[in-house]
């Protein structure tokens, strides 16, 4: 997923058995706990907002700021 530049909100993602989370992104800051790890991401961008969730059960999600086109 690409986050806008100056994209607020909060993100819940889950991995449930293989593979991973990618997280490039420079702004993303621990919301609770477990906070930022390969199969979990809660986490808030910015001043946070609405909720973004995700979840996989095999595979991968890549979470990163989108450069400007």
């Amino acid at each position: 997923m690409d986050l806008p530049v100056g994209f607020n909100g909060d993100i819940d993602a889950d991995i449930l058995r293989i593979g991973k989370i990618e997280n490039s992104h420079p702004g993303l800051e621990v919301r609770e706990r477990p906070g930022l790890t390969e199969k979990v991401v809660r986490a808030r961008a910015g001043a946070g907002g609405a909720t973004l969730k995700f979840t996989v059960g095999d595979g991968t999600i890549s979470i990163k700021k989108k450069t400007e086109e």
